[in-house]
């Protein structure tokens, strides 16, 4: 089963929740918001 996560920019608030879960999978940008590290995976 393939599970797709979505980090929507407007809603992140920055708590590198996603990062700290998913460190292989999330990253945070220059703006200090969520982003996926292979965003076309």
């Amino acid at each position: 089963m393939k599970i797709k996560v979505k980090v929507d920019p407007d809603l992140c608030i920055g708590a590198a929740s996603c990062v700290t879960i998913a460190p292989e999978t999330f990253q945070l940008n220059d703006e200090e918001a969520g982003e996926q590290v292979f965003p076309e995976a």
